[in-house]
């Protein structure tokens, strides 16, 4: 993490949305919200993201302290992604995120929004 993002910084927003502003970076953090995943858990998941953005961001996260990979318990050739402490105080943020696409999935402004 950068320094300007460790310290008491007003622009402490923008730290917040250097991480989780890219495309599927929510959608990947949601996705361990209850159990750890694997990467082609994530591929089924979201069938839409190309496998070297999926690594990126995996290691965004990881660079981040969000999540930490770890070996699978029933693969030890395999590895799987979990959320960090970080990673789950994350949640709230989340849901009220996916609230409020609810409240307004309806309007004009998601009509006009990029996908």
């Amino acid at each position: 993490m950068s320094d300007m993002c460790t310290s008491d910084n007003p622009e402490q927003l923008k730290c917040a949305l250097a991480i989780l502003g890219d495309r599927y970076t929510a959608l990947l953090i949601r996705l361990m919200h209850d159990s750890p995943q694997r990467f082609k858990d994530f591929e089924k998941a979201i069938p839409e993201i190309s496998p070297r953005t999926l690594s990126q961001r995996l290691t965004m996260l990881e660079d981040n302290g969000i999540i930490e990979k770890n070996t699978c318990p029933d693969s030890p050739g395999r590895r799987q992604y979990e959320l960090t402490e970080a990673g789950h105080d994350l949640d709230a943020v989340l849901h009220t995120m996916a609230e409020w696409g609810r409240k307004h999935l309806n309007s004009d402004a998601f009509a006009k929004a990029p996908a």
